[in-house]
């Protein structure tokens, strides 16, 4: 099992759900679900594609 899998079996499960907890920021899983769809349409419109790698370096928050 993946992480993609992982995640869209907790939204089956329990969309309301609490995934990430950041400090007085809290997502559901529903909620992350929807921000890692976009995220990932947002890579399909700048061309990368299934099997294509993608690097990512990130702060341990949902700050930016």
């Amino acid at each position: 099992m993946n992480l993609a899998v992982s995640l869209l079996a907790a939204v089956e499960r329990n969309p309301e759900s609490e995934a990430i907890v950041d400090g007085e920021m809290r997502l559901s899983y529903a909620e992350l679900h929807a921000r890692a769809t976009h995220g990932a349409r947002g890579l399909a419109d700048l061309g990368v594609g299934r099997g294509d790698r993608v690097a990512a370096i990130l702060t341990n928050s949902q700050q930016t």
